[in-house]
């Protein structure tokens, strides 16, 4: 072919390439784009009063526009999410402490599930999203396994009321804690989204899940004949499951927290989760040395704030609280069957601590002691020396001018607030 100008777009196709490589697209250093802009808003000129004013005006024009814009699409953004945004608010009453757990009843958030899962199509965990919810609410139903899977005949006799589930902001768990008291944590799938279960096996007492969405749907269940039908409000949450981390040592015995990874497998990695089986919320903290890793890409499972990257260990903080190192110590009067024992514990302390620091005593030999000094030194034996003889001399010696003066108290008694 001869090189004639007319066709110098054909010669240049070789460097075509090579360019939008090193210089990017046109559209990147084009000022055609910029011109066309120029144009949009210069339109905003007939909607002013045509006086000195009228750059401002312009300006507010486009700034209303762009709000406008902005909040169109946070609604599509907030419409597609599984879980309701921060600022939208959900009335929680107070409830009875004997309640496991408590949701609200509102259908504030509907999520339409088969348009949802069709515009969601491209996500790559959604796939397995219909089948394992159908599968948890009809073994709860006939009371199975929760692993146990059912054909698509017998998916098709749960459908749904309306094709709806309703989302919800938290949840609360109300707690038995070590020493008989009740207690209660909250579960919110953006500030507090980790929990903890009571294993059924395996070496660690407990297994632990990432909440993505808390859920409530209006089901309706067919037999087999299609001729009774009963309709059920059903709680549950869909959850990501942590594993732990079988390559490092962890407890009391290594001196190290337990690591816990995500699941690898998108299929067995997501589930669903019946809230009367959640012990606790869990305080997760992540393994900064490892940085981030990202196994999913863009999707619904993953907060926006996290920016589609998994932590790629955490670490199960065993000692957030005193009720939280009872459940891993063991021995709590009020986790009954929820944690390790106490012997097995001892066993465990035994193998790291020297000889000097294991005490040759029974479990009958401390349960007697903390009958009478509630697990604390009782000194009464030992005889006082003369430095504590003086100062209980100067502590009965404290007078008004120091605060220690009995309460004078005039008022009823029969109100409880006699004068002690």
């Amino acid at each position: 072919m001869n090189f004639l100008k007319r066709r110098q777009h054909l010669h240049a196709l070789g460097d075509y390439v090579s360019s939008i490589w090193r210089y990017g697209p046109t559209d990147g250093y084009s000022t055609q784009v910029g011109e066309l802009e120029h144009r949009r808003l210069k339109k905003f000129y007939s909607r002013t009063n045509k006086r000195n004013t009228f750059a401002l005006q312009i300006a507010q024009h486009q700034q209303r526009e762009q709000i406008v814009w902005k909040a169109k699409n946070q609604e599509k953004i907030n419409m597609a999410s599984v879980t309701v945004p921060l600022k939208d608010s959900e009335r929680l009453p107070p409830t009875s402490p004997d309640v496991h757990y408590q949701m609200s009843r509102s259908r504030q958030h509907p999520l339409h599930l088969q348009k949802w899962l069709f515009e969601n199509c491209d996500d790559p965990v959604l796939p397995f999203f219909l089948d394992q919810l159908k599968d948890h609410l009809l073994s709860r139903l006939h009371d199975m396994p929760l692993d146990h899977e059912y054909s698509y005949a017998e998916r098709n006799q749960l459908r749904f009321v309306s094709d709806r589930i309703y989302r919800h902001k938290f949840l609360r768990i109300n707690y038995t804690t070590y020493d008989m008291q009740r207690a209660q944590d909250f579960v919110n799938p953006l500030t507090r989204p980790d929990i903890m279960m009571p294993s059924p096996d395996g070496e660690h007492p407990y297994i632990y899940a990432h909440v993505l969405g808390l859920f409530h749907a209006d089901v309706s269940h067919v037999d087999e004949n299609r001729k009774h039908c009963c309709t059920k409000q059903m709680d549950f949450l869909w959850v990501r499951w942590y594993q732990l981390d079988a390559t490092f040592q962890s407890g009391f015995e290594a001196y190290r927290l337990p690591r816990l990874e995500f699941v690898p497998d998108v299929e067995s990695g997501f589930g669903f989760l019946d809230p009367n089986h959640i012990l606790r919320a869990s305080h997760l903290i992540p393994a900064f040395a490892h940085a981030h890793i990202s196994t999913l890409g863009k999707t619904l499972a993953q907060r926006e704030m996290d920016n589609d990257k998994d932590w790629k260990y955490h670490y199960a903080n065993m000692f957030v609280d005193r009720d939280m190192f009872m459940r891993y110590h063991g021995g709590g009067v009020g986790h009954r069957g929820c944690s390790t024992g106490l012997g097995q514990n001892r066993e465990h302390a035994a193998s790291y601590a020297s000889e000097g620091d294991v005490r040759n005593t029974t479990a009958e030999d401390d349960v007697h002691a903390e009958k009478y000094d509630y697990g604390y030194k009782d000194d009464s034996d030992e005889e006082p020396t003369g430095e504590e003889e003086e100062e209980e001399e100067d502590d009965m010696e404290l007078g008004p001018e120091d605060g220690e003066d009995g309460w004078e108290f005039e008022g009823p008694e029969n109100d409880g607030y006699g004068a002690l």
